[in-house]
């Protein structure tokens, strides 16, 4: 049928359901054994739960089967942060998200066919974490606001990064960031007289950015003060600061000023999976 090619939440046949649950109940199982208010009272999540949660298929939903995934639609990928919010914990949901459509879906649609199978099959098998940084202390959200900027270096073999974000989730524990910034001298303000023409200063603007993969351990990457989120203080939410950081030119996700659409298309999951993660929190507070 045609709506089941245009919309993310396919009808879904019981066959398939039966078998999604089927991947769900060991996940759901194993978050049962979790305490939520130690993970908030001690403000991290320990690894004996990630462990858990990892060998249990908890963050390989949105990867692909080529790359040690299960593949999952959005509705498989919803019913599974459900079953990481179960009890009430949230962190786990919510981390799940990151790890997924923030990070893996990105390097899935936008990645090159050597960053796909470098990188997603590390974060199938829980070797390497990854963390979206979009969000700055002074734009919020509004991303075609954003200072973090990016530079081409003196050889013009690789790139410069500086700024800070703002919000990270799980920055203490990843090993790349996936950060948005914005070319220098390019999007910068314009002022046009001509009201009608704020559409092409809005465009300028939008299509300066570009999305790149950071690593940790690049130098000038700095993880910065913790930002615990009531409920949330597993995900141990961090500044991020970038002071001149170098990178390799194939460390560029998608083309040169994709990064908007990168930034917008993750996001946009976010708003809806983030009522998964809320939902069973709010099923124990009525006694469902």
């Amino acid at each position: 049928m045609l709506f089941q090619t245009i919309l993310e939440y396919p009808e879904v046949r019981q066959d398939e359901m039966d078998e999604l649950m089927n991947q769900v109940e060991p996940i759901a199982n194993r978050v049962k054994e979790v305490d939520p208010e130690k993970i908030d009272k001690n403000g991290a999540i320990t690894e004996n739960v990630l462990t858990g949660v990892r060998n249990s298929g908890g963050f390989v939903h949105r990867i692909p089967r080529t790359h040690r995934g299960n593949d999952l639609n959005m509705v498989g990928y919803t019913a599974v942060v459900e079953a990481l919010s179960l009890e009430g914990n949230m962190s786990l949901g919510a981390l799940a998200y990151t790890m997924g459509s923030w990070s893996a879906r990105t390097l899935e649609k936008h990645g090159t066919e050597e960053q796909k199978a470098f990188y997603l099959p590390m974060i199938a098998t829980g070797e390497a974490a990854f963390s979206l940084c979009v969000s700055e202390e002074k734009t919020g959200s509004n991303v075609a606001a954003m200072q973090t900027s990016v530079r081409l270096g003196e050889d013009n073999r690789g790139y410069l990064i500086k700024g800070k974000k703002s919000w990270v989730i799980n920055a203490p524990n990843t090993d790349y960031f996936i950060v948005i910034a914005k070319h220098q001298g390019l999007g910068e303000d314009v002022k046009y007289s001509d009201p009608e023409r704020q559409f092409h200063q809005d465009k300028r603007k939008t299509g300066s950015m570009s999305a790149f993969i950071v690593p940790k351990k690049a130098p000038g990457v700095t993880v910065g003060q913790l930002k615990p989120f009531i409920g949330l203080r597993g995900l141990q939410v961090s500044e991020l600061i970038l002071d001149d950081v170098p990178i390799p030119l194939d460390y560029l996700i998608g083309k040169t000023g994709d990064g908007f659409g990168i930034a917008m298309e993750a996001v946009s999951m976010e708003r809806h999976v983030m009522g998964a993660v809320l939902l069973p929190l709010l099923k124990k507070l009525i006694g469902l």
